[in-house]
């Protein structure tokens, strides 16, 4: 379920990048559906790895593709992030992760006992299951919005250790903000029946 919430949200994410760039090619994109199709034979935790791997691999291509050029993006790294739309991503998917720790507290489930990731001591894996279905919808709708809209730039960020980059101040709060307003945005939810923010 976590894989297939996180494969479907790519899907949408990435058909709307298409409808904004015709020149981004579909297969990709039909690689995404072809890993949801096969999501209902998968029988143990390595190929449910592997096909959610395939997935987010074909995803990043077309996010590459929808990203204004000039950021040096190209692949996801991190540890360091080696580039500045890494860099954004990685921070976002670690505020991400501190919103979905704090959410599993808040509703009294243990944030430290996962399913899809491995229980590693201070690891977060049930926060990190739960981070897999809205990383595309909050993290990367942002990164995507302050880059192509050059809210922030590849001269907001500056060297750092091992090989990495990291924002500015300035810039950073800038990208505090977009989050932030990210996670307001209400949206339609079909179990609620109702409008809820990502937040809530």
């Amino acid at each position: 379920a976590f894989v297939g919430g996180k494969l479907r949200n790519y899907r949408s994410l990435a058909r709307r990048m298409a409808r904004e760039r015709p020149e981004i090619a579909p297969a990709p994109i039909a690689h995404i559906s072809d890993c949801i199709r096969r999501l209902p034979e998968v029988e143990d935790l390595a190929t449910l790895r592997g096909l959610e791997g395939e997935g987010s691999h074909a995803y990043f291509i077309v996010l590459r593709q929808a990203l204004k050029p000039g950021m040096g993006f190209e692949k996801r790294t991190r540890r360091p992030p080696k580039d500045p739309v890494n860099a954004l991503l990685s921070l976002g998917y670690t505020l991400l992760t501190n919103n979905l720790v704090t959410a599993c507290e808040i509703v009294g489930l243990d944030p430290y006992d996962g399913f899809f990731h491995s229980d590693k001591y201070g690891r977060p894996a049930l926060a990190l299951d739960l981070v897999e279905e809205f990383r595309g919808v909050v993290v990367d709708s942002v990164v995507m919005n302050v880059v192509n809209r050059g809210m922030v730039k590849a001269e907001d960020f500056e060297p750092g250790s091992a090989e990495g980059v990291y924002l500015k101040p300035k810039a950073l709060k800038e990208f505090f903000r977009q989050y932030g307003a990210r996670l307001n945005t209400e949206v339609f939810h079909p179990l609620a029946g109702r409008r809820l923010s990502y937040q809530k």
